[in-house]
């Protein structure tokens, strides 16, 4: 059977596999390959699954886990996607953020919250900048590797003489 709503389709097998689409936003993606859902992982392991677009111009990056509900309903597991990549705005003003050679299609960060990144451009590296102005093109000189784990600081250029250094 297959199951769908706000932009991700789920599909179950007896094989207890199911199968992923994400659509919406004038784009959806290709089926994934299988992923097992009959072995639990402990919660705090997360993997990994990438999907094409259909048209083959973005890649969508997503985690997953599988966890066993408790005691009554042991024999249900849950299935939980999330964002892979995560930005969040913990300083005090908006900044905006974009994929390397894409800076023109730049999402918003309102204080205090934060976005996914997703459906990336496939043909551009996975590398996103930073800006506090992107109206003046003042981006960072540098990208943040996005397939890349670790704390890496970073000079955002201001309107003003300052400039924010952030982690």
């Amino acid at each position: 059977w297959s199951l769908g709503m706000s932009g991700m389709t789920l599909f179950y097998s007896a094989e207890k596999t199911i199968s992923f689409a994400v659509g919406g936003d004038g784009s959806s993606s290709k089926w994934s390959s299988s992923i097992d859902v009959a072995k639990p992982m402990p919660e705090s392991v997360k993997t990994a699954i990438s999907v094409d677009a259909v048209d083959g111009s973005k890649r969508f990056e997503l985690a997953y886990s599988v966890t066993v509900c408790p005691s009554l309903f042991s024999r249900t597991s849950v299935i939980a996607f999330f964002p892979r990549y995560q930005v969040v705005n913990l300083i005090g003003e908006e900044i905006y953020v974009a994929q390397e050679g894409a800076l023109e299609h730049s999402t918003q960060v309102s204080t205090q919250s934060g976005v996914h990144i997703s459906g990336l451009d496939s043909q551009l590296p996975p590398k996103i900048r930073f800006s506090v102005a992107p109206d003046f093109d003042l981006w960072t000189s540098g990208a943040i590797q996005l397939d890349k784990v670790g704390i890496t600081s970073i000079r955002i250029p201001t309107r003003t003489e300052s400039t924010l250094i952030v982690q």
